[in-house]
């Protein structure tokens, strides 16, 4: 994302108003990773790292048994524990989070993963 929208980003979240979707939303769209090797769109890469954070927050992920890499800036998200992505488009086709400690609920953000 382009330094323009992302600073509009944290232009439109103030301090009190940084809850974990918030978050989330900050760390999908400061990309590090050179996303222009990946076959997605910028809003599938996005999205997918957006819902991504959003579970490792929720599901209480510092406590994961398995989170090498989780919520990373410079490393991509298909790199990470338990993530599995097709090697064409970089999409995430599966997540192995199974006897990881997950605890909390389940959003329904997750539904939106393309």
């Amino acid at each position: 994302v382009n330094s323009s929208v992302h600073s509009q980003l944290l232009e439109n979240i103030n301090e009190h108003s940084c809850n974990i979707y918030n978050q989330a939303l900050l760390f999908a769209s400061d990309l590090k990773f050179p996303y222009w090797t990946v076959g997605s769109s910028l809003r599938t890469i996005i999205v997918q790292r957006y819902i991504l954070a959003l579970l490792y927050q929720t599901l209480n992920g510092r406590n994961w048994n398995r989170r090498k890499s989780w919520v990373s800036q410079d490393i991509w998200e298909c790199n990470w524990d338990g993530v599995l992505c097709s090697i064409d488009t970089g999409e995430i086709v599966r997540l192995y989070l199974q006897d990881n400690n997950l605890q909390g609920p389940i959003l329904s953000e997750l539904g939106m993963m393309p």
